[in-house]
């Protein structure tokens, strides 16, 4: 295979044997999955050195356009090169909230990237598959990690200078990562605080935390700590029943199909939204804006956590930010 080397050009020839490789994969003569030439066939047909060649392949490999493995020797991994960046985003779920923060991430990236979404379901060996796998294959990784404390481990991996953590604080941070992150105690607390003479209204709030969803138990601590503070009892339940709804009661619902089941049984009682009992719903999407005349929310900006994450590598800078976080009024409080 003849890369047409120039020995008298002011580029390096690994540079030239690289850029050779990436012009036969976007005309498509090389395709994803196939065998990349072998060292010593581009060694011999450009008569150049042997570890010219492996300095070329080292530099793809880097760029994630090729990997190896012991049995296939070196294969072409993706046909995205005319991209600045290659941008690897791990999320746990895909949910409105969410979906904000990688429209967000893309929007503001625009042409200087190529995005891949994947997600790890709060399944830690998933998240530790993805990681390893894609450690050598991406300029920049962004990244909800899975709760479990061992997930540090899982990320030193990862180059520091191309993590950004996202969302959930590593209990252990990564010296010279980036975060954009909530601190859910105090971000609960500190909008509720807002708002306290609202709140203050209703004469106990109700938690509605169901089990098994990987939600930060710093959320419930935040919301105790207000109630707390101001006199007001709490409690925590994992489902609504029929009993709860108790005239000037505030309820705080924890995921969206909580707070569908809230409203199912509100319709079957006397009581009305806002009026008879409180509804403060955690996380903003567009539905709850004009669901049941409009929800009001606990929730970070996410919007702003996505853009955030973007211009940190436009920039190429290293931050670790704490994102805004709001109390949205509506008719519900």
């Amino acid at each position: 295979m003849d890369l047409k080397i120039n020995p008298d050009s002011n580029i390096p020839k690994y540079q030239q044997i690289a850029d050779g490789l990436i012009g036969l994969i976007e005309a498509g003569v090389l395709k994803v999955g196939d065998k990349a030439p072998s060292i010593d066939t581009i060694s011999k047909n450009n008569k150049v050195a042997k570890e010219t060649v492996v300095q070329a392949y080292r530099h793809l490999k880097s760029n994630g356009i090729i990997e190896s493995s012991e049995k296939r020797g070196f294969y072409i991994q993706t046909n995205v090169t005319n991209k600045r960046w290659r941008v690897l985003v791990l999320f746990n779920v895909m949910n409105p909230s969410k979906e904000i923060i990688y429209k967000s991430i893309v929007n503001s990236l625009g042409d200087r990237a190529h995005v891949e979404l994947l997600f790890h379901n709060y399944n830690f060996e998933m998240f530790e598959n993805i990681v390893k796998s894609k450690a050598n294959m991406f300029h920049y990784y962004i990244i909800m990690p899975h709760f479990n404390p061992d997930s540090h481990k899982v990320l030193e991996l990862i180059p520091p200078e191309k993590l950004l953590v996202l969302d959930r604080p590593l209990l252990h941070p990564i010296a010279g990562a980036s975060a954009v992150y909530q601190d859910f105690r105090a971000d609960v607390f500190d909008a509720l605080l807002s708002q306290k003479e609202r709140i203050r209204r209703y004469k106990q709030i109700v938690i509605l935390f169901p089990k098994g969803k990987g939600l930060p138990t710093e959320i419930a601590d935040g919301i105790k700590l207000f109630g707390t503070k101001n006199k007001m009892p709490v409690q925590v339940a994992a489902e609504v029943q029929p009993k709860m709804l108790v005239p000037d009661t505030l309820f705080i619902t924890l995921t969206d199909e909580i707070l569908i089941d809230l409203i199912e049984l509100q319709q079957q009682s006397k009581l009305r939204i806002g009026k008879g009992i409180g509804i403060i719903s955690y996380n903003e999407n567009p539905l709850k804006r004009i669901l049941a005349g409009g929800i009001a929310t606990l929730t970070s900006d996410f919007e702003k956590m996505g853009r955030t994450a973007a211009e940190c590598i436009i920039n190429k800078s290293t931050i670790v930010t704490r994102n805004p976080f709001y109390l949205i009024l509506r008719n519900s409080l």
